[in-house]
């Protein structure tokens, strides 16, 4: 399967309102894009790629053993990776830093570069993307949750597969 860590986040019905406004902004520009689902935010830690069963067992393992508390993140504004993706950006990098490298030592994995972010459209239009204003939002990091990603084309399809408090 192809799966991901990720923290899922509240208030997806306030960040999809927000997310639209910037929607709008690109839809002016005339740069083509596909929207993430309102139910489709979060924030990934680690992007796992195809997994075998045995190793998904072992992730779970691993993220029901992580003491994860809930906690409170500001998002900050609009930015975008490049010219394919545009998200919420996010204050508090640390924090979703220190998890995403606890997650890489208990995988034995390598550290690969890390920006915490909530993906809200991915570009098809290869154009310069517009810097637009946002008041910052106070969000609550909810759970760290092993997803399932099933791509399809209407986009992809997320389906939690197993968190660190099961909810």
């Amino acid at each position: 399967m192809r799966a991901f860590i990720a923290v899922d986040v509240s208030d997806k019905p306030l960040l999809y309102e927000k997310a639209k406004l910037y929607w709008k902004v690109l839809d002016k520009n005339d740069i083509s894009h596909k929207p993430v689902k309102k139910d489709n935010f979060h924030v990934t830690l680690l992007f796992l790629g195809e997994i075998s069963h045995e190793y998904m067992n072992k992730v779970c393992e691993i993220i029901r053993e992580i003491n994860f508390n809930s906690f409170y993140f500001t998002v900050t504004g609009f930015n975008s990776f490049g010219k394919r993706v545009a998200f919420f950006d996010i204050k508090e990098q640390k924090i979703f830093k220190e998890k995403h490298l606890t997650i890489l030592s208990k995988l034995g994995l390598k550290y690969d570069k890390f920006h915490a972010h909530i993906t809200i459209s991915r570009i098809k239009t290869f154009k310069t993307l517009p810097h637009v204003k946002l008041e910052p939002i106070i969000i609550k990091a909810k759970n760290l949750c092993l997803y399932e990603s099933t791509l399809t084309s209407h986009g992809p399809i997320y389906k939690k597969v197993c968190c660190s408090c099961e909810l």
